[in-house]
């Protein structure tokens, strides 16, 4: 039987101390029971544990379900509960304490029409809260999944690869693709750019005639011919078949000749059809939101914002849109192309959609809270949801307005879409 997996959409609570790896057989305790779901693929465990804080091993020791009353937003079909765990290894990371505690949705089960409660040990991949010591947060809506031996053994091999110092940079997207033509009829190589967060990537594809064209990898300064094709569900393999373009974008061929051209988008398939497909498992089931609580950033309003009325200029409540996506996205560890920042992966957005719901005037020198949700990811865009309110004591009460943004993450050179990477899907809380 595959190994189940638990839905889980959660904020959960704790510290953590390593504690070594216990023996499953004589832990008495059985695997999480669950919907049933595929097994995880290489790609998802790396999708996971990539940039991921905390991967640790717990054992659930008591479920609650949530009142109606205290459970707004939960998708028809789902419930959501109270979940108290026991930690009993720390595979990764380190501050996580002996118990934690979260919330989830789970679904009914259509024929008894109650909550499928997660039992026994499931592994949690979770984030700290930050000035909330001792809380942490699932960083994906299936960020608790069902614990069995043989997803222990091949987590931690993804987490052996990840924590190496010689372990492959990340892959940004496709810089250049040329070729040029030999001496001979026949003969001619394509060179393939990778840019990543370190020294790019070099892919040589080599044709001779009466050959099949082979090629090689660089990942330094000399380009090896002789090496073979990385190995299906190695940390470089998914590197490249998950984060490289299915197929060759216009502006990426770089070719002046058309039959140089034509040839160097048939070599970049070729070394795409040798990568494979960057395959995951399918979620029977997905709740549509994240029943987390929002990002949250305060601010005051200055003279400067202000119409004559004193009250806030309309063009700047898009202005105070664009503040809090950059906190929220900031405090998510995702950065701009051009940034400040230079030391992680950096991503280009381009607003395509905004609309803003004026509830209540905001006025000069009041403090505003801002709220903010990531609703929905889509190959390419990502969906954001902020509310602006009074920041007093009924804040909850005093609702300003409402602004729905959708971005697009795109290319910069061509200014084409891209597929939002899987890390920043796990970033904001979306699987990828």
């Amino acid at each position: 039987m595959p190994a189940p997996r638990v839905l889980l959409i959660a904020v959960a609570a704790a510290g953590l101390i390593m504690i070594p790896a216990i023996n499953p057989a004589n832990a008495g305790i059985v695997p999480a029971l669950a919907p049933l779901a595929p097994p995880l693929e290489y790609v998802d465990l790396v999708d996971l544990a990539d940039g991921t804080p905390i991967v640790a091993r717990v054992e659930v020791r008591k479920a609650a379900t949530l009142k109606p009353e205290q459970a707004k937003g939960v998708r028809p079909g789902f419930a959501r509960i109270y979940v108290e765990a026991r930690t009993r290894a720390v595979l990764l990371g380190d501050g996580v304490g002996e118990s934690l505690h979260f919330l989830a949705d789970v679904p009914i089960d259509a024929i008894r029409h109650r909550p499928v409660m997660p039992k026994g040990l499931l592994f949690v991949f979770a984030r700290p809260v930050r000035a909330s010591p001792g809380e942490i947060q699932l960083v994906a809506p299936d960020g608790a999944i069902g614990w069995s031996q043989r997803t222990e053994v091949r987590l931690r091999g993804v987490l052996t690869e990840l924590v190496d110092p010689a372990a492959p940079p990340k892959v940004r997207g496709l810089r250049d693709v040329l070729h040029v033509a030999g001496t001979l009829t026949g003969e001619g190589e394509t060179q393939i750019f990778v840019a990543t967060t370190r020294d790019p990537f070099a892919i040589s594809v080599v044709r001779s005639p009466g050959v099949a064209p082979h090629w090689g990898l660089s990942l330094g300064d000399v380009i090896d011919l002789s090496a073979h094709q990385p190995e299906r569900n190695t940390l470089l393999w998914y590197r490249l078949a998950c984060f490289l373009p299915r197929t060759l974008p216009a502006g990426a061929n770089i070719s002046r000749d058309p039959a140089d051209a034509a040839l160097a988008a048939e070599d970049y398939a070729h070394v795409i059809d040798d990568l494979g497909r960057c395959s995951h498992a399918a979620l029977n089931t997905m709740p549509d939101s994240l029943p987390i609580a929002p990002f949250t950033h305060r601010f005051r309003v200055r003279y400067a914002e202000v119409d004559l009325q004193s009250v806030v200029f309309n063009s700047r409540y898009l202005e105070y849109a664009d503040l809090l996506i950059t906190e929220h996205w900031r405090h998510c560890g995702i950065h701009f192309a051009g940034g400040a920042e230079t030391t992680t992966e950096q991503l280009e957005f381009h607003v395509v959609r905004a609309e803003v719901d004026f509830r209540a005037p905001i006025r000069v020198d009041e403090w505003v809270e801002g709220r903010v949700w990531t609703d929905r990811i889509g190959t390419s865009s990502v969906t954001t949801r902020i509310e602006l309110h009074g920041a007093n004591q009924d804040a909850e009460q005093d609702l300003r307005a409402t602004i729905a943004l959708v971005h697009v993450h795109v290319d910069l050179a061509s200014g084409q879409p891209m597929p939002v990477p899987p890390q920043a899907r796990l970033a904001l809380g979306v699987p990828a």
